[in-house]
C-alpha cells in the first residue's frame, strides 16, 4: 500500500506541477520519497518544528511548498526529525458578522479565501497530521488551481472515501470552516514579530532573517542544523 501512495505521489505531482515554477523530475521525487525510509528516529530528541504561514494563492507560497518545503519533509519522513504546521491564512483580514460568524477578505480574492479554507479543512479533517495532510495540500499548491485539484488530490494521496472527501468541502462551506479560520487569524494575528509578507517561516518558534534566509534557500540544511538528535543520514549529503 505505501509503495502505491508514493507512486501515485509521483504521478501526481509530476503531472499537476504544471503552474512554470521550477519543479522535480519524477526520479528526483521518488529518490526523496526513498531517502529517509531505511533509519530509526532518535527516541529522546524533539523533532524540529516548522511553521508556515501562507495562502493558498500566493506565488512564493507555492513555490517554497514545491522547492523547499515538501522535498525538505520527504527526505525526514517517518524520522521523527521533523513536524509541519500549516495556518493558510497570511494576509488577509476578517470581519466579525452579527451572527457571531466570520467575514474573510483575503489578498488575492475570494477564490484564495476558498482554497484557505479547503486547506484548513484537510488539515483538521486528517488530525493535523502532517504525513497526512501535507502531500495533499503540496500537490495542491503545486498545481494550476489549489482549489480545482483539492478533490483529485485528495483522492490520489490519502486513504479518504468520497464521504470524507465530502467532508472536507463541507466544512469549507461552513461553520466548522469559517471557525477554523478564525483560529488561524488569531494564530497569525498573535506573531512575535508580527508577520510582515508571506511566505513566513518559523522554527522552533523563532522567526528571523537567518531563519527565513536559509529556508527559503536550503530548508533540508537548516533542519539538519536544529536537530539536537543523532543527525540522520540525508544531512552528512547536505
Amino acid at each position: 500500500m505505501k509503495k502505491i501512495l508514493l507512486i501515485s505521489l509521483v504521478i501526481t505531482a509530476v503531472i499537476s506541477c504544471n503552474h512554470g515554477m521550477a519543479r522535480m523530475q519524477s526520479n528526483v521525487f521518488i529518490k526523496l520519497l526513498e531517502d529517509g525510509q531505511n533509519e530509526i528516529s532518535d527516541p529522546v530528541a524533539k523533532p524540529v518544528q516548522v511553521d508556515l504561514y501562507y495562502e493558498s494563492l500566493c506565488p512564493g507560497c507555492r513555490f517554497f511548498f514545491e522547492t523547499q518545503l515538501f522535498p525538505t519533509f520527504y527526505k525526514f519522513k517517518g524520522l521523527g526529525v521533523l513536524n509541519v504546521g500549516l495556518y493558510p491564512y497570511g494576509n488577509a483580514k476578517e470581519v466579525k458578522k452579527p451572527d457571531g460568524s466570520w467575514k474573510f477578505t483575503c489578498q488575492h480574492g475570494k477564490h484564495e479565501c476558498l482554497g484557505n479554507l479547503i486547506e484548513a479543512c484537510i488539515v483538521q479533517h486528517t488530525g493535523k497530521e502532517a504525513e497526512k495532510f501535507l502531500p495533499i495540500i503540496s500537490c495542491m499548491e503545486s498545481s494550476d488551481d489549489p482549489v480545482k485539484a483539492a478533490r483529485g488530490c485528495m483522492k490520489a494521496l490519502s486513504d479518504m472515501d468520497q464521504k470524507q472527501i465530502k467532508a472536507v468541502f463541507a466544512c469549507a462551506k461552513g461553520s466548522e470552516g469559517n471557525k477554523l479560520m478564525h483560529e488561524l487569524a488569531e494564530a497569525t494575528d498573535s506573531l512575535n514579530p508580527p508577520h510582515l509578507y508571506v511566505p513566513w517561516v518559523v522554527m522552533d518558534g523563532v522567526h528571523n532573517k537567518t531563519v527565513e534566509t536559509r529556508a527559503l534557500s536550503d530548508l533540508t540544511s537548516l533542519v539538519c542544523d536544529a536537530y539536537k538528535g543523532e543527525k540522520p543520514r540525508i544531512c552528512a549529503m547536505k
